[in-house]
């Protein structure tokens, strides 16, 4: 993607030369993008204007996030039609989708606590409500409906998989551990003492498309400005439907890529909870630089099979 607006483009072309890598792979996801629409990277360039530096550009997306995919009661951005939102054809409406939640915040919101209260009220909330769900018992059935009735979530875009592609290790009893390392949840790093309550979430196609508003597309493919600047994603090449999300493991070929898309907002019910668990092992230690270049090397693999991609040049940069 290039930017019409200069000086953001500068910023770019700056930050792309710093020598941290994760600076360079933040810059580089906006090089390597092909999925914004025109309308979409218009929208943003008007949003940011004129740049005096990388830091500005970093500064300007993140307040971009936060003014128009943060939201509430409005479409976000990334799914409104009039900006032209990357489609992927027809949709399996069987279908379902998996994605990993974390639950501290939504605990914090319904048991009424915070993080100074400590790790050890944290996990006694997680383990009631876990036992609330587990025994089905009309009074734990009262208990989840409550809390999922407090979790609110904004509009901004949900990132999930297929279901399908993924069921050995949804299945697996170390779930939290492999789906988190299988679709690059980064985020979920566990501080020593400090586990994190997740819940793994599955709902069909057409429960999305049924919560979708009018003016917005259910799903899409997501793309670098569908969340803050972030190391960890990685741009997938537009003739390859859906994304790619980047795993933080470098053991997988391409058969290990795995699809990934944005969705609109839907309330959880009781039965779209699957699981839940604590992250407490942190992933790693693999190196940024390692699990970019290996993720781009299963994508170049990956467009030797689509027939659309023939004759066009290699797609993305190793990161030097």
């Amino acid at each position: 993607m290039q930017f019409n607006n200069a000086t953001l483009q500068n910023g770019v072309d700056v930050l792309r030369s710093r020598t941290p890598q994760e600076y360079r792979a933040k810059a580089d996801n906006y090089v390597f993008e092909e999925a914004v629409s025109d309308e979409r990277r218009a929208t943003f360039e008007a949003f940011i204007g004129d740049c005096a530096s990388d830091q500005a550009v970093m500064d300007g997306h993140v307040d971009y996030v936060k003014e128009n995919l943060e939201i509430e009661g409005e479409t976000p951005d990334t799914f409104r039609i009039d900006l032209g939102p990357s489609g992927m054809g027809d949709r399996d409406e069987a279908q379902d989708l998996v994605r990993v939640e974390g639950l501290r915040g939504p605990l914090e919101t319904h048991f009424g606590f915070t993080a100074s209260d400590g790790v050890d009220v944290l996990l006694q909330h997680y383990e009631k409500l876990k036992e609330a769900w587990e025994d089905g018992s009309p009074e734990g059935n009262a208990l989840i409906d409550k809390f999922l009735a407090t979790w609110k979530r904004d509009e901004r875009p949900g990132f999930a998989a297929f279901l399908d592609g993924l069921r050995d290790d949804a299945e697996h009893p170390d779930w939290q551990h492999l789906l988190r390392d299988r679709l690059g949840l980064a985020h979920y790093q566990p501080q020593p003492g400090t586990p994190i309550p997740v819940a793994m979430m599955v709902y069909s196609v057409r429960e999305v498309t049924a919560a979708a508003r009018a003016d917005a597309v259910p799903m899409t493919c997501p793309t670098v400005l569908d969340s803050k600047p972030w190391q960890y994603y990685f741009p997938a090449p537009e003739v390859i439907p859906y994304g790619r999300a980047m795993a933080l493991r470098t053991d997988g070929g391409e058969e290990s890529l795995q699809p990934e898309l944005l969705h609109t907002k839907i309330e959880y019910k009781r039965s779209h909870i699957k699981a839940m668990a604590l992250i407490e092992r942190p992933w790693g230690p693999e190196e940024l630089r390692s699990l970019r270049n290996h993720h781009l090397l299963k994508l170049r693999l990956a467009l030797l099979d689509e027939p659309a991609a023939a004759g066009r040049p290699e797609f993305g940069e190793d990161m030097p």
